[in-house]
């Protein structure tokens, strides 16, 4: 046997076979060398290991296959001469008995001569060693012969006869059956000594141990297979060298045929595999590898081998791990189903790539990087032949992973698994070998597609931080990276296509990473990213913000291409201004650092640039020159080396030439105010700078001049300037209406109404600054500099409340949308509860109280004006904000015109402060007007009945559709009711402190908690639920402005808010126990007091629900990291000390008791929320209500009082103020709500009953009488329940045909979801359920399936809505009855079977019921043309076909397969009744043409289903026949 050899060793080995063909003409000796003679080798070294054995040359070995064959055909022409020499020794006298002699040739070589023919010889021995005593005198004296290795190389030589040479005397004693055995053992101890031998010559040593080792070479026979094993073994291999240990160890499998010994021979290599060795431990490992692969094992010895060895793999030298690898894949049997995904399991869990190091030296040592491209090349070769096979194999073990196996389980290494074995990519937690494995498989262009997206499955599904931490720790393989570069540089180039924001940031982090972890390929990944600056807005933010992370903690690498960035200015022809800020940023700092590394010199002619921009006659070039020149402020500003008075002049100069440049223009003005402001809020560490307190003052006193006005006013002449808004004694005002007035008369001045804004805006950061310098201890002390501006009251004199004209209806909203623009920048800036500098706290306050009520009245003086005048179009600075928003109005009673213009619009720029209803609308692509345009068209023949005033406002849409077609660019449609979305936010901190002062005022309290509630919807982080994967990018949208928000800053405000949010609580449940306990008529004050308590109280639980439900609030299980540990306990006193500030803020409005820390704080809170749950007054409160008391704060005895509360509310009819009953969608899901968590308060064993319960007693009665006798529902058994047979004469009011679907798929989704958590495989093998028990339940679960299911027959109930969800959670349960169950489990011992077979009978004729009916759905789907029922059906139908097999199979295994017949059932519909031939093909042709054959085998007819007796519906569930 050869060994294998790999790369340039087999094209040299060709290239000798070229030189050596069979019939050479070359002289060959007819002599053979002498044992002893020295061996001719290879000088081709194995590339596999540095120090490798000998190995016997091909040359040599042809040449005795020539003699070999010579000798064979011509006996004449090997003629010797011998001289006989006479015995010397007892051993050599036994030997003449025999017919050997010892004898000389001519070259004095002494050799055995054999008087007789070989075989003769081997027929001797064998007979002579027959006899015990012979055969153990014969190797007695043997092995004391063959101490001389002169005399044991004569052994090991050929043997000489008459005719040549044949075969060795030693192969002759190997040959003879009744002398292998010994021989064997014999020649082991010898190969053990000269292995072991540390005296003589090494190499001659080693030559004696090869040679006897290759006496074993190709015997005919294994006599005794299982003693030759134990030889062997018995033998220390890991004290031998490397040559002959190897050797013996390659022949292994022929000495050692018998398969069943070779099983055990495998065991014991993969134990030496582990073991270490002192000389050449690679190439021992690589022998045993090799070795493994030719010996015939079974497929679990194999299976356990390769687990053995992956799970101790990291306990290996890393040089090995490509041949174990390909041991492991090379071994993998066909009839092997999941070996390949385990493999790749295996090495994903036990292969710690971070932990790999080189434990070699000299030329063969590799890198790591090296090994790991060895790894996944091996991989993908293995892939790439096996047709299809592995791929599929590889997308499962990328998408899924296995569960936590039971500590119950044996353990047997990695053993074939199912696929219910694992769960979906969105628990799966990523490693580093997930994303080589992805870029190396993104290499072969078929995969590459289905790589890329499931990777961005992965990326939307686990945290950024950490699959960006792991592309970071996979570049530090460079050769790896390297062998796939342009895979990897393909997938993040396709990120950045991508239009979803989360993938540009993945990919432009892929970038960046390569970039500098490629020092050698950054020119070529330039490249790759400065083309996507000619992409979209995204992608060039994504880009830019990029670059200008590299420029400012890289710039050395960055220095080199400042020539290739300079060139692409013609670009910013296509950047918003941000974007056109971070290009000048970047190419500032790269220039800068090229100068300074004198790589280039390019700063002048970069400023020559901007200053040839700014003096530009078009308005956008100077705009660019402007944002330049900001950008150098920016960094002489930052620049710390610069000498002060050369930064002092650099700032005085060019802020000079700003002002001179935008004087003479508001737009420009206001964009250098508004950039420079923005500059100076996010920079940090600026040096102070007389130049700008100096510009600071004269800005402030402009501002003063140009805005501020004393004037003497009377608050008769305007509603919006009487004592409620403006402060009488105060005699400065901010003329804003003339301003805007003004503007709106003026169209060259349009942009003049934005000024004052920027202005303040700068001047705030400006004083700051300058207060800062001045190291005063108030970091707010600024705002008395500027409480002028706040005190000045606000002008709204031209406005005119009574006109109807058009043009002065839209200058009064200007004014009304400027006036709360401005108001809330004030509010942001002012209204801070932590501000102790002010003196005049009070007074301050009352400011603040004016501006937010004056706020808020234009903010519905604007809404009522947009109703009257139809549309109009927000204010705004075009090519500032870049977008025109045009904000129409619909009546609320034209749903099919609102969805229409919804669906002409999107919501991406919704801001943070706002809820779902405030989407800014945002359609960038020209294919959502054609699909309104569509959508708008088909909705027309519908409405043939509307007023002339709808069909005047159809037209004036179709206008407004062919203006926004001209400059679709430009404009975008926004709902009246979504406008607060687009004002300018509040921030948190106000929104605190205005809900403090203005506890009383109920719009307005109402309008802030709504406002805190959303924004702490978006701020605080809550328990982890499913997002659709489309909606994970909208949600990390929102970070940038969560950013801004500390969470101890966050939670010092709401610890701080608490007690009045109580208050305001507190007064609305106090306002509706009044009402309960006394007569109460409702007049039109009354109830508009009425429904402004109602909102508040909703507003203030949604309040609670949000702060209560936060993942940093709730209760959490804690692991055993450090960290961990931390997070738990801050999070645990948070919570503690937040209930405890809540407590007593109730002691102290005496609604509770004060048990001086007697009665827990959560339990006091608990109890309060319970108290008023009776005396709720609408039903979006009770829904509040409830999901507050489903947060983790109240007991197991609390949960049966709240779920009596949710009962009560769906007994209860809800009505509106006006005492009209709830209807709708809205009502619908509220309904939902209730009942959803009426079971969740219920005990996970309670549910089942109470579900059964409300179907049999409450849903069953909906169904009409003669449709209850049909379907066999008023048949079925009487359930109880212990919470709720005292209810069962009760009306529960929520109940009806408008609610049945809501009601149904909640009740259906909670059966399925307690089964899987109560009635799972695992609880009844741990013993946390009795089998008893566990009977019963199922006896429950099958009838509340079975009553869900016979409900779907009800016409006057069924709809679209009913159906989907019986399809989807019926074929839900069917796998959860068949896959992993326990009730399966129950019969599958025939003992088991024996006792609970009965009552098991029932359980499964009631689930074949509920499998009918909902097999009756195909013939409906097909005849109503249902393409989303159709598409669920082939699912449905397999899973059915899987609950036959099962149960047959189960009754197979318990002998009971005479119950289970197999035959055809009529077709039947819905309704029971049996299709005729005509209706069926009429289905059969109407499904064909609807769904092209997508649910093919549904037809009722020659589908094989179990048989029942006559019908479904009369099926008897106490008779005892066969259930199939």
């Amino acid at each position: 046997m050869f060994r294998r050899k790999k790369d340039r060793n087999v094209l040299a080995t060709k290239e000798n076979s070229n030189k050596l063909p069979m019939d050479s003409s070359e002289t060959i000796s007819a002599t053979p060398p002498p044992i002893n003679a020295s061996f001719q080798v290879s000088s081709i070294a194995d590339d596999a290991f540095e120090n490798d054995y000998p190995i016997v040359d091909e040359r040599e070995f042809r040449r005795a296959l020539d003699r070999c064959y010579t000798q064979s055909q011509n006996g004449n022409v090997c003629k010797l001469n011998f001289s006989k020499i006479p015995a010397r020794t007892a051993f050599e006298n036994l030997l003449e008995e025999m017919g050997i002699e010892i004898c000389t040739s001519g070259g004095d070589e002494i050799s055995i001569y054999l008087a007789n023919s070989f075989h003769d010889l081997v027929m001797k021995l064998d007979v002579y060693c027959e006899e015990d005593n012979k055969r153990t005198n014969f190797f007695n004296l043997f092995e004391n012969e063959i101490v001389e290795q002169s005399k044991l190389r004569m052994y090991l030589s050929p043997s000489a006869t008459e005719e040549g040479y044949v075969d060795t005397f030693m192969r002759a004693l190997l040959l003879s059956n009744s002398s292998q055995a010994v021989t064997f053992d014999l020649m082991l101890r010898r190969i053990e000594a000269y292995a072991k031998s540390v005296t003589g010559d090494f190499m001659e040593n080693d030559r004696l141990a090869l040679a006897c080792i290759a006496q074993f070479r190709y015997l005919d026979s294994i006599y005794d297979c299982e003693r030759i094993f134990n030889s062997v073994f018995d033998c220390d291999l890991e004290s031998w060298r490397c040559a002959p240990r190897d050797a013996l160890i390659q022949v292994l499998p022929e000495i050692l045929p018998s398969h069943i010994v070779q099983q055990d021979t495998a065991n014991n290599l993969q134990q030496m595999f582990l073991r270490r060795v002192s000389d050449n431990l690679l190439a021992f490992r690589v022998t045993i590898l090799q070795t493994l692969l030719l010996l015939r094992t079974d497929e679990q010895t194999t299976n356990r081998i390769r687990g053995i060895m992956l799970q101790n793999l990291m306990k290996l030298n890393m040089e090995i791990l490509p041949e174990l690898v390909a041991y492991c894949l090379d071994s993998i049997q066909k009839n092997e189903k999941f070996a390949f995904r385990n493999i790749l399991c295996s090495l994903r869990v036990h292969l710690q790539i971070e932990n790999l190091k080189s434990t070699e030296t000299g030329t063969g040592k590799k890198t790591v990087g090296q090994v790991l491209t060895e790894i996944f090349e091996i991989i993908l070769k293995k892939m790439k032949s096996s047709d299809g096979r592995y791929w599929k194999d590889t997308v499962v073990m990328l998408t899924i992973e296995k569960q936590e196996q039971n500590d119950e389980k044996d353990e047997r290494g990695d053993i074939d698994e199912s696929m219910e074995d694992l769960v979906p990519i969105a628990k799966k937690v990523p490693v580093l070998f997930d994303v080589l494995f992805y870029f190396a498989l993104m290499d072969v262009s078929n995969w590459s597609h289905t790589i890329h997206n499931i990777f961005k499955q992965q990326i939307l599904c686990n945290q950024h931080f950490q699959l960006e931490q792991l592309v970071i720790l996979a570049f530090e393989y460079t050769e790896f990276i390297m062998h796939f570069f342009q895979s990897v540089c393909n997938f993040f180039e396709n990120l950045m296509w991508s239009p979803m924001t989360v993938y540009m940031q993945f990919g432009a982090h892929g970038y960046k990473t390569l970039f500098l972890k490629l020092p050698s390929e950054q020119s070529r990944i330039f490249d790759h990213i400065i083309q996507h600056l000619n992409g979209t807005e995204e992608e060039i933010t994504t880009t830019l913000s990029m670059l200008q992370n590299i420029a400012e903690n890289h710039a050395g690498e960055m220095a080199k291409f400042s020539l290739v960035l300079s060139k692409k200015i013609p670009c910013l022809i296509n950047f918003s201004f941000d974007n056109v800020c971070r290009f000048f940023n970047i190419l500032l700092l790269v220039e800068r650092t090229a100068e300074q590394s004198q790589i280039t010199e390019k700063h002048k002619g970069l400023e020559f640039e901007i200053e040839q921009m700014i003096s530009s006659s078009l308005i956008r070039e100077k705009v660019w020159g402007i944002l330049g020149i900001l950008m150098q402020l920016q960094q002489y500003l930052m620049n710390k080396r610069l000498n002060i008075e050369d930064r002092e002049s650099m700032l005085k100069q060019k802020l000079t030439l700003l002002d001179e440049r935008t004087k003479h223009n508001s737009y420009l003005r206001t964009c250098f105010y508004h950039h420079f402001a923005r500059i100076l809020n996010t920079s940090t560490s600026i040096g102070h700078s007389t130049v700008l307190v100096v510009w600071a003052e004269r800005l402030c006193l402009e501002f003063r001049r140009d805005y501020l006005k004393q004037l003497e006013r009377n608050s008769t002449q305007c509603r919006l300037e009487d004592e409620r808004y403006t402060n009488s004694l105060h005699k400065e005002w901010f003329c804003l209406s003339e301003l805007v007035k003004h503007s709106s008369k003026m169209p060259d001045s349009e942009s003049r109404v934005f000024e004052p804004v920027a202005h303040f805006q700068l001047l705030s950061a400006l004083t700051g600054l300058k207060y800062l310098w001045s190291n005063k201890q108030h970091s707010d002390g600024f705002l008395v500099e500027l409480r002028f501006i706040l005190e000045a009251n606000i002008s709204m004199i031209e406005i005119d409340l009574e006109t109807k004209d058009k043009q002065n209806r839209i200058t009064n909203c200007d004014i009304f949308f400027f006036c709360i623009q401005w108001i809330r920048l004030m509010l942001n800036t002012f209204a801070k509860s932590d501000n102790k500098i002010l003196e005049d706290k009070e007074y301050i306050n009352a400011i603040l109280r004016k501006r937010f009520a004056l706020m808020m009245e234009c903010q519905k003086s604007l809404k009522y004006t947009i109703q009257k005048i139809g549309e109009y179009k927000m204010p705004c600075m075009l090519n500032f904000e870049q977008i025109e928003l045009i904000v129409f109005y619909d009546t609320p009673k034209k749903p099919s015109s609102i969805k229409s213009r919804k669906n002409a619009v999107s919501d991406d720029g919704k801001r943070d402060d706002e809820d779902d209803n405030g989407a800014k609308y945002m359609d960038d692509e020209e294919s959502k007007l054609n699909e309104l345009m569509d959508k708008e068209n088909g909705d027309l023949p519908r409405n043939t009945t509307q007023t002339k005033i709808n069909e005047g406002k159809i037209i004036e849409i179709e206008q407004l559709k062919r203006r926004i077609t001209k400059s679709m660019g430009q404009q975008r449609l926004v709902a009246e009711s979504q406008l607060l979305s687009f004002l300018m936010p509040l921030s948190f901190a106000s929104i605190i402190h205005l809900i403090e002062l203005l506890p009383k005022k109920r719009k307005q309290t109402t309008f802030l908690l709504e406002t805190l509630g959303r924004l702490l919807e978006e701020i605080l982080p809550k328990k982890s639920k499913k997002i659709p994967l489309l909606l994970v990018a909208r949600k990390t949208a929102t970070k940038k402005f969560l950013e801004n928000y500390n969470p101890k800053i966050i939670w010092h405000l709401i610890q701080s808010v608490i007690p009045t949010l109580f208050a305001i609580l507190n007064g609305a449940v106090d306002y509706f126990k009044n009402i309960m306990n006394t007569s109460f008529v409702f007049d039109a004050t009354k109830r508009t007091y009425y429904i402004d308590m109602s909102a508040l109280m909703h507003s203030s639980l949604v309040l609670f629900y949000n702060i209560f439900s936060s993942v940093d609030f709730m209760k959490t299980s804690k692991d055993g990291s450090e960290g961990e540990e931390r997070s738990h306990y801050l999070k645990m006193e948070r919570r503690k000390s937040l209930m405890e500030k809540l407590e007593r803020a109730m002691i102290d409005a005496a609604v509770v008791e004060d048990t001086q820390g007697v009665d827990d704080a959560e339990d006091v809170v608990s109890n309060y929320f319970i108290s008023f749950s009776e005396i709720v007054p609408t039903l979006d409160c009770a829904v509040s209500l409830l999901q507050l008391l489903s947060c983790d704060f109240i007991d197991e005895r609390q949960k049966s009082k709240v779920a009596k509360s949710a009962l009560a509310y769906l007994k209860r009819e809800w009505s509106d103020v006006e005492e009209r009953p709830v209807k709708g969608a809205i009502f619908n899901q509220a309904v939902a709500n209730i009942l959803r968590l009426y079971l969740s308060f219920r005990e996970q064993t309670e549910r089942l009953s109470a579900i059964q319960w409300l179907l049999a007693n409450k849903v069953s009665e909906l169904v009409p009488e003669d449709e209850r006798r049909r379907s066999k529902i008023s048949s079925l058994e009487s359930c109880h329940d212990k919470d709720l047979n005292d209810d069962e004469r009760s009306l529960f009011m929520c109940f009806s045909k408008t609610t049945f679907a809501s009601v149904y798929k909640v009740l259906f989704c909670s059966l399925n979801e307690t089964i899987k958590n109560v009635l799972s495989l695992q609880a009844i093998e741990r013993g946390k359920l009795q089998h008893d028990e566990c009977l019963a339940f199922w006896k429950v679960a099958t009838s509340s399936f079975c009553l869900l299911t016979l409900l779907i027959r009800v016409k006057e109930l069924r709809n679209a809505s009913v159906l989907l969800t019986a399809a989807r959670e019926g074929r839900s349960f069917l796998q959860s009855f068949v896959v992993k169950s326990s009730f399966m489990y129950l019969l599958s011992d025939e003992s088991r079977f024996a006792r609970y077979g009965a009552e098991a009978t029932a359980i499964l004729k009631t689930v074949q019921i509920g499998n009918r009916s909902l097999q009756n759905m195909s013939a409906h789907a097909k005849s109503t043309k249902c393409i989303s029922l159709l598409k669920l059906l082939p699912q449905l139908r397999a899973t059915s076909e899987q609950f036959i097999r099962t149960v047959h199979q189960l009754m197979i295994g318990v002998d009971c397969d005479s119950a289970f017949q197999i035959g055809l059932l009529k077709s039947r519909n819905l309704d029971g009744e049996e299709l005729k031939e005509v209706e069926m093909e009429v289905a059969d042709s109407g499904a064909d043409d609807s769904q092209q054959g997508s649910a093919t085998g549904e037809d009722g007819n020659g589908d094989m289903e179990l048989i029942e007796e006559q019908s479904d519906t009369d099926m008897d569930l106490n008779d005892d026949s066969p259930i199939f």
